[in-house]
């Protein structure tokens, strides 16, 4: 790997992870305490902290990798990596999610995992942060009444 290459692994992995150890997201205590969540509405509450610290460190950096990745192979393969690891995000957060007393009686894999690529789009996040002015601290909340409501059995009333 040149010196290059390690410089913008490691700006990718501050930027989502918070420091550049070799520890992949889902190893660490913020994602092990969504799996030990109880039920759905803890696990999305703390899904939903877990997110937005990430989304808050590493939106911008999506947003210019996602915006350049046609001017270079290194950026294109960068953007590649960075949405095969949200989309497998996501697949971990709905495969979590199902095996949780409390979600949504019918819900399947993929509906959970297509909403579930929506939440945690970081443009999401920057529309909300950017564009409508919200801190992080209000985008929490949101995502998570959103989620909770989506998902909770005694809060839903449709099945999509």
């Amino acid at each position: 790997m040149h010196e290059h290459d390690t410089n913008v692994h490691q700006v990718k992995g501050y930027a989502i992870a918070g420091d550049v150890a070799e520890v992949p997201v889902i190893a660490r205590q913020s994602a092990r305490s969504v799996e030990s969540a109880p039920d759905a509405a803890t696990m999305l509450d703390r899904h939903a902290g877990h997110v937005v610290a990430i989304n808050t460190r590493s939106a911008g950096l999506a947003q210019v990798v996602e915006s350049s990745a046609g001017t270079s192979p290194l950026v294109a393969d960068l953007w590649e990596q960075m949405t095969a690891n949200r989309r497998f995000a996501a697949r971990w957060a709905a495969t979590t999610l199902l095996t949780k007393p409390g979600t949504r009686p019918g819900l399947t894999h993929q509906q959970a995992e297509r909403d579930f690529v929506i939440a945690i789009d970081w443009g999401t996040h920057q529309t909300l942060t950017a564009e409508l002015g919200l801190t992080p601290g209000q985008v929490y909340p949101i995502r998570y009444v959103s989620d909770r409501i989506h998902y909770r059995s005694d809060r839903c009333c449709g099945t999509t």
